[in-house]
């Protein structure tokens, strides 16, 4: 009986002695869990808000993804210091881990289709294409670039109307920018017919080019004979311009070539289709009497 008791108060010693051993291991490791956390958090919040934001400020990323690179590197910084946390806290972090990354597959593959757009926009916004204001070309879509987020570019057209391009979809298509440079060649050209003098018509075409204000007096410019077609000689007259002012320019070059032409008596070449009839005009007559 005496043996009994002993082992049972043996026993329970023994259990408050490691509980209390246990109790006092935990306290000890979320006492360090907690300093941990509260020093990491604020070098966090100090590193995403000053730091990271200098860092982008250097680099040649746009505007519009720096809130978003900020936030994201906070956030990744956040999860890192979980589960640190949870490790300090004796936790086993594998199973944690795992659920994460098997969350993350599952979201990607609902997600599929906006993370593509995600990830061109970044590329979009990373290596800059084109950028706010340029015109651009997109298969059958052109327009300004309104904005340009991370997962859809917006375009205005001439005639102002929107246009939303995934930029999934953008990232992996032949993009023309028509302000990629500074200045460009403006090209106009026009049919005149055989009969007409090419070189007075280049004289008059190239005085002509001098009246538009828009273009780069400085740059050569220049009046050609482009093709000899079936129906007229294609004249076309190229000169510089400044990217931005492409559409003022070709809508007064179009005016003052028009207006040089007329006032010169310059033959326009027109198509024209021959019609030969057999059998005369009175076979004609009959066949219409006929329906």
């Amino acid at each position: 009986m005496e043996s009994f008791w002993s082992t049972v108060q043996h026993g329970v010693s023994s259990f408050f002695e490691t509980g209390t051993q246990a109790l006092l291991g935990f306290a000890f490791r979320l006492v360090i869990a907690f300093v941990v956390w509260f020093v990491c958090f604020r070098l966090i919040r100090w590193f995403g808000n000053k730091i990271v934001p200098k860092m982008l400020e250097r680099s040649h990323i746009t505007h519009e993804v720096h809130h978003f690179l900020q936030t994201a590197i906070k956030i990744l910084l956040y999860v890192v210091l979980f589960i640190g946390i949870v490790n300090i806290l004796g936790f086993q972090t594998t199973s944690l881990v795992a659920i994460v990354g098997g969350a993350a597959v599952a979201i990607g593959a609902s997600l599929q289709g906006s993370l593509s757009n995600f990830a061109g926009g970044i590329l979009l916004l990373v290596f800059k294409p084109f950028k706010k204001g340029d015109y651009i070309v997109v298969g059958t879509n052109e327009g300004y670039v309104h904005s340009v987020n991370v997962l859809y570019t917006n375009l205005r057209t001439l005639d102002n109307k929107g246009i939303t391009l995934p930029n999934g979809t953008l990232a992996n298509s032949n993009v023309v920018n028509f302000h990629a440079e500074e200045e460009r060649r403006l090209d106009t050209d026009f049919k005149v017919a055989y009969d007409q003098n090419v070189a007075k018509v280049r004289d008059i075409v190239k005085e002509a080019m001098m009246k538009n204000e828009y273009v780069l007096k400085e740059r050569q410019f220049v009046t050609v004979v482009k093709e000899l077609t079936t129906d007229g000689i294609l004249v076309s007259n190229r000169a510089w311009i400044k990217a931005k002012d492409f559409w003022p320019a070709y809508f007064q070059m179009q005016e003052l070539v028009m207006k040089a032409v007329s006032d010169h008596g310059i033959g326009i070449a027109n198509s024209q289709i021959d019609v030969h009839i057999k059998g005369g005009e009175k076979r004609i007559v009959k066949e219409v009497k006929k329906d």
